[in-house]
């Protein structure tokens, strides 16, 4: 009975025991002599650990294994890196190829035409609308006074561009055909201010405020400098 005790005790049991060898000790030991293992390759051989799912194994066997985890691991979040890399390299060229082909067209609806073929085509977004204030066209929304205040001096009281969720009137006046769970509103000019350009995302993580705004920074100068040069030139 004594003997079978003997043969059970543990670093746990030791480490309260006078003058034992206890965990922090051999942890220190084997750090301040990181050769110990390699220059007695029989310790580590002779060592075995039991796990409930693959019964009695050596110390090298887990090491291996935990390399092998690791390497998986690694492999994985390489892959994410790519394809981040790759999906932002498709919408940083979907922007630039929509700036340049903002500057080639003389109309609201080719501009919206142009709008709608990048932003909802080649980026898979829900909607894009185009408000315009005090201009009555067919290819632009029309907001009433409240709507206004709810979106300009709320929304858009700090920043020209506001990512994420709309509340319930915001959402009616802008998208109310369609899903959006989460929208970027882009101010166009602001003194005085034109309009904006509203897109929506049925993912309602895809625009929000930790968002960077360079590319649509970028489309907002472009934007307000082919607007008012298409206003003055089609009557609208």
């Amino acid at each position: 009975m004594s003997d079978n005790k003997a043969n059970n005790v543990t670093l746990h049991d030791v480490d309260n025991q006078p003058n034992a060898v206890n965990i922090e000790s051999v942890s220190q030991f084997l750090r301040e002599n990181p050769m110990f293992l390699v220059e007695n390759p029989e310790v580590l051989m002779d060592i075995q650990v039991t796990l409930s799912e693959n019964g009695v194994v050596s110390l090298t066997q887990i090491q291996t294994e935990q390399y092998r985890e690791k390497i998986k691991q690694l492999k994985s979040n390489l892959d994410n890196l790519v394809n981040t890399a790759r999906q932002n390299e498709h919408i940083y060229t979907t922007y630039a190829q929509l700036n340049i082909k903002l500057s080639q067209v003389n109309s609201l609806v080719k501009l919206r035409a142009v709008l709608e073929e990048y932003l909802l085509d080649a980026l898979n977004l829900e909607a894009v609308k185009l408000v315009l204030l005090n201009t009555k066209n067919p290819d632009t929304v029309e907001l009433s006074e409240i709507q206004q205040h709810a979106i300009f001096d709320k929304k858009l009281a700090k920043s020209p561009f506001y990512l994420g969720r709309l509340g319930k009137l915001e959402k009616q006046a802008l998208f109310a055909d369609h899903d959006a769970n989460s929208v970027a509103l882009i101010q166009i000019c602001d003194s005085p201010t034109i309009g904006l350009l509203a897109v929506s995302s049925v993912d309602a993580m895809h625009f929000n405020p930790k968002m960077d705004t360079m590319l649509l920074d970028f489309l907002r100068q472009a934007l307000e400098i082919h607007i008012p040069k298409i206003l003055s030139t089609d009557g609208s």
